[in-house]
């Protein structure tokens, strides 16, 4: 349903009660940089969310009702009609996805992948409300925020060769759905936005749902409900997340009136017969033990999956890594490992024993087979039953002159004998790219398919 012109301006008018940022804030905002410093294209934005929405489905039940998936794509559709040319990207391609849970939570991948779960559903008071939501998460997609944030948290740091590796190194499990306590996460860069990307979404959302035929105001009755409930449910992850949101949620909100489907009563009749929703962390167990069954080897854990899946490594390269394999990155090196590889440690963090690590350090000595020997002398320091040869054989990384060597090393978690890959090749500016894996030596023979797969897959994006 098309807006008439009044009633468009109408809407637009009430944005001041709806939005603590106005125009003149946004725009403040938008001086300031939030919206630059976007190190990926959207083709790789598409890819990034892609990679964040295969997890999100592996790891939590969709709904899969005709009639409420077809409702809520319905709305999404409707919104998405609405995105503003100069956001526009030819590229993204929206999709609305409702997750069996009863968590309170939605997802706004890069690309334009939407999780909403149905206790959002069912916490929505009317349709436009619901629209209101769908449209505050499209515009952060629209306006790439996920990817500024992911460009922002995951840009590698020059540095000494001082990382820890072969079996111990630690490193911040934030890059991939955890639990953490009762709280599941994904992607941490596209949960949660800094009061000036919220209030950009706030007012994209508002012109969008103006065209799509909403009240704009409706918006605060979602946020109403949502911290309604999650007061009551003791459930605060959502509203925690969404740091502008109390001043979305004034005393003064008006009563959301919009419904241009009609369908929202049937939808919510339909939600009240179902068997209730389980919570997330009920349901992410169930899934892990579909997803979990495959052979393991013989610590026990499962070996590399015959499927792979393309990651990205910062702005820096793109690979293929087995797709059972989670992903963790720390500061200057990102590790993709089997889940049963990983080994709990104090301070949340984690240690590895199967797996890959992906680093990048400064060149000690502007020598491909000279960095490398020194990177080598340093896991000699730092690990006692460590023993090399330097011995390298060449070969090519993504099209680049690399060398690779194999090693020995006593894992300080298995203590047992482990097999070490180690390639290297030097980046546009000079500065050093290192792969190593790691596997126990009785299952040597099962990993270096693997690593040698993943090398051959590296693509170069410096």
């Amino acid at each position: 349903m098309a807006l008439s012109g009044s009633r468009s301006n109408a809407c637009l008018r009430g944005l001041a009660v709806l939005m603590l940022g106005s125009a003149l804030a946004a725009a403040s905002a938008q001086s300031d940089g939030v919206t630059i410093g976007n190190g990926f294209t959207p083709d790789q934005e598409v890819q990034l969310g892609r990679e964040s929405a295969a997890v999100v489905r592996r790891l939590l039940p969709l709904l899969r009702n005709p009639g409420i998936d077809g409702f809520v794509k319905g709305i999404g559709r409707r919104l998405a009609d609405g995105i503003p040319a100069d956001v526009r990207r030819s590229t993204f391609r929206y999709s609305f996805d409702v997750l069996n849970v009863a968590n309170l939570f939605s997802y706004a991948l890069p690309g334009g992948f939407i999780f909403v779960s149905r206790g959002m559903i069912e916490t929505a008071p009317t349709e436009g409300a619901l629209a209101g939501l769908l449209a505050h998460q499209l515009s952060h997609i629209a306006l790439r925020h996920g990817a500024i944030q992911r460009t922002r948290g995951e840009t590698f740091e020059p540095g000494d060769l001082t990382g820890q590796t072969l079996g111990g190194i630690m490193v911040q499990a934030d890059d991939e759905p955890v639990f953490l306590g009762s709280t599941f996460r994904v992607s941490a860069y596209f949960l949660k936005y800094d009061i000036a990307f919220e209030r950009e979404a706030n007012l994209l959302g508002a012109e969008m749902m103006a065209r799509a035929g909403y009240d704009p105001r409706d918006t605060v009755a979602m946020f109403t409900a949502i911290a309604r409930t999650s007061a009551d449910r003791g459930d605060q992850a959502w509203i925690e997340s969404h740091p502008d949101s109390d001043n979305r949620v004034g005393d003064a909100a008006p009563k959301a009136t919009s419904s241009p489907t009609g369908q929202f009563e049937s939808i919510r009749a339909r939600l009240r017969v179902m068997a209730p929703a389980p919570r997330a962390e009920e349901a992410a167990r169930a899934q892990a033990r579909r997803f979990a069954v495959g052979p393991v080897g013989s610590l026990g854990v499962v070996v590399p999956s015959g499927e792979s899946r393309p990651v990205f490594v910062g702005n820096v390269l793109q690979m293929n890594v087995p797709a059972n394999w989670r992903r963790l990155s720390g500061k200057s090196a990102v590790v993709f490992a089997p889940a049963d590889a990983l080994v709990a440690s104090q301070g949340g963090l984690t240690a590895f024993t199967h797996g890959v690590q992906v680093g990048i350090a400064l060149s000690p000595t502007g020598d491909l087979e000279g960095d490398a020997t020194a990177l080598l002398q340093h896991f000699g320091r730092t690990h006692p039953q460590f023993q090399w040869r330097p011995a390298y054989q060449r070969l090519s990384l993504g099209g680049r002159r690399a060398a690779i060597t194999a090693a020995n090393n006593l894992s300080a978690v298995t203590r047992q004998s482990e097999y070490v890959s180690v390639s290297v090749a030097h980046l546009r500016d000079g500065r050093l790219l290192y792969v190593i894996g790691i596997a126990p030596q009785i299952e040597a023979g099962t990993y270096r398919g693997a690593f040698n797969q993943i090398r051959q897959s590296i693509t170069f994006l410096d």
